[in-house]
């Protein structure tokens, strides 16, 4: 006859591994976990005693047999001796508390509930997990929002703007040019959409310094043109001379257009 309760489980906590009942007498251990999985899970009335969750009614003969064990066709069982001091060992840790009643042994379980914890229902699991999926949602939600509300936005520059900026930072430069320039090829640099004007003005100075000093050596003659000045901005500093002259031709060409 299956008691109630039958195909249930309960919880064993890692922490016995490393408790004093771990490295006592296998029958300790065996007395013990048998209390915990046959104390009652739920208040009710067993015998007419009512008992309470974490509460079972066991006698130390119950124990003794209950806590056998076979070896080939020999049954090991241990004195009821045995079980009466272990029994007196958990009373005196105050993992127990025993009582009589009716004449018979109610034992009682010490923080049963933290031992063995409620699970919750199913549909509060469920709704909790949802709650923190939705938070994690919402927060990376609200972070990408962030990142796209403080990405800048290009805005393309009027060529005056480019002039003033350029006469900002001592720089000759026709904004209008500049301007007309980066129109031609939809504001790109290289496969990358320009993020700062300012920045390639700035580049443009740099260039035409270095393009500066370079004209004072005798390795590098100084830029012929404005068109070989825009093809190094384009290609890099040197890529004038080593182009080919139908692809300065073409290039002289496309600015003058």
């Amino acid at each position: 006859m299956a008691r109630p309760g039958e195909g249930t489980k309960f919880t064993l906590d890692r922490k016995l591994f490393t408790s004093d009942i771990w490295f006592a007498s296998p029958w300790k251990l065996k007395v013990w976990i048998y209390l915990l999985g046959h104390a009652n899970h739920e208040d009710r009335i067993v015998m007419g005693i009512p008992l309470k969750r974490g509460e079972l009614i066991c006698s130390l003969r119950t124990l003794r047999n209950q806590c056998a064990y076979k070896i080939g066709n020999r049954t090991k069982r241990p004195s009821v001796d045995t079980i009466k001091r272990i029994s007196d060992a958990l009373a005196k840790e105050s993992r127990i508390v025993r009582r009589t009643v009716h004449g018979l042994t109610v034992l009682s379980i010490n923080n049963y509930s933290a031992l063995q914890p409620v699970p919750e229902p199913r549909t509060v699991r469920l709704n909790r997990t949802h709650d923190r999926t939705a938070v994690v949602q919402d927060k990376y939600s609200k972070n990408s929002k962030e990142k796209k509300i403080s990405k800048k936005i290009f805005k393309k520059p009027m060529p005056a703007e480019v002039t003033e900026y350029a006469k900002s930072i001592d720089f000759q430069l026709d904004g209008q040019h500049f301007c007309d320039y980066y129109e031609t090829r939809g504001w790109m640099l290289g496969k990358s959409h320009m993020k700062s004007w300012q920045a390639a003005v700035r580049t443009w100075k740099r260039n035409q310094n270095k393009q500066a000093n370079t004209g004072k050596s005798t390795k590098t003659p100084a830029l012929p043109s404005q068109a070989a000045f825009i093809f190094e901005q384009e290609f890099g500093q040197g890529s004038w001379w080593k182009a080919t002259e139908e692809q300065k031709r073409e290039f002289e060409e496309l600015e003058a257009r």
